[in-house]
């Protein structure tokens, strides 16, 4: 993966964004990723808001995705 961000509130979710078209929201207590976004692809940066609401995904044509990981969308 390209980037992995720790929730900036919740110790136990973080997300993944790497070269492949989805970006994952995972909890470190289940076994398998809580949700898959679909992205742009090849993605390079990535960050929360800071209410944890909100993941920001730029990617390497320059598209920056926001998604809303309350309503996964």
């Amino acid at each position: 993966p390209t980037q992995v961000k720790w929730h900036p509130l919740d110790n136990n979710r973080f997300a993944i964004a790497g070269d492949d078209t989805t970006v994952d929201i995972w909890d470190v207590r289940a076994p398998k990723a809580a949700a898959k976004l679909p992205s742009q692809g090849y993605n390079l940066n990535m960050n929360w808001s800071p209410n944890g609401q909100y993941i920001a995904v730029g990617n390497k044509n320059d598209i920056l995705s926001v998604y809303d990981t309350v309503a996964n969308k």
